[in-house]
């Protein structure tokens, strides 16, 4: 197919965004950095560490803002946000760039 006959096809990539496939696509790809996290975390007593979970979320994203599945990595301690943010400066950004590049 050459670059002249493509079409986008906006309906159909909405539809396929939000499918339930493309949602478990995006909560495996997730689950590639749940062990990095907990690996790399920064840790005291090691419940933050322990703390992080997956779970599946829709978010609004593209040019038109328009809903689509994605997938969250998340510290359930009431505390979470505050280590997380206290962190070396590379922890998120080092987990959101293993999720990305779909390491294993």
């Amino acid at each position: 197919m050459s670059k002249s006959d493509y079409r986008m096809d906006p309906q159909g990539l909405k539809a396929l965004a939000n499918t339930s496939g493309m949602s478990e696509a995006m909560v495996h790809a997730a689950q590639s950095g749940l062990n990095m996290a907990r690996a790399s975390a920064p840790r005291n007593t090691g419940k933050f560490a322990d703390s992080f979970r997956v779970r599946a979320e829709k978010f609004k994203s593209g040019r038109r803002g328009e809903e689509r599945s994605g997938a969250v990595i998340e510290s359930t301690v009431d505390y979470g946000a505050y280590v997380g943010g206290k962190a070396p400066r590379n922890f998120m950004h080092s987990l959101v760039a293993h999720v990305e590049a779909g390491a294993k």
